[in-house]
């Protein structure tokens, strides 16, 4: 984050200035890819942790679970997993891959206009995620759903505020007395 008072002055409007924004970037959430199969297929037919459909499928080695380019509908391969034997566990770890990260610019402008005294008046434009980044959320990561399988049906954050959000812009007027 970072806050820079512009540096002129000596008149009422070229004085009082202040940029201001912050810069997050952080890598995406994890990844549980899962199958969905009867708890009769697993060793022991227990499975009271977990339900039918949070086991964890086998990596199929060679494949790449990683797509040489990956988009929005093509996040995962879903040729890299297959569905345990009957009687055996999945071999894929949890968490073992990433969704998309998030890369977000929140920037402000102000101006304070001194009133006399301690009084003055503040005006303000905040706009967030200002180069208005698709933020998506994870994808869908179910095998036996191989429709949607690997594709990112979500953003990030639907509510109306917070990281995540498409560009929003807010204006403040504050009087400090």
């Amino acid at each position: 984050s970072w806050i820079y008072d512009l540096p002129f002055g000596g008149g009422a409007f070229s004085s009082g200035w202040e940029v201001s924004g912050l810069f997050t970037a952080r890598t995406g959430m994890p990844i549980n890819v899962l199958v969905t199969r009867p708890t009769s297929s697993v060793p022991d037919g227990y499975v009271a942790a977990f339900s039918t459909s949070t086991q964890r499928p086998d990596l199929v080695p060679g494949v790449n679970p990683i797509p040489d380019k990956q988009t929005r509908d093509n996040w995962l391969n879903i040729a890299a997993f297959s569905v345990p034997a009957p009687g055996t566990r999945g071999n894929l770890p949890r968490n073992a891959f990433r969704g998309p990260g998030l890369v977000q610019v929140d920037a402000a402008v102000s101006k304070r206009f001194s009133l006399g005294g301690a009084q003055a008046i503040t005006a303000r434009v905040e706009i967030f995620n200002v180069l208005n980044t698709d933020q998506f959320g994870r994808p869908n990561t179910n095998i036996s759903s191989p429709a949607d399988f690997g594709r990112i049906t979500t953003v990030l954050n639907p509510g109306a505020t917070g990281s995540g959000t498409s560009r929003q812009v807010q204006f403040m007027l504050r009087y400090a007395f």
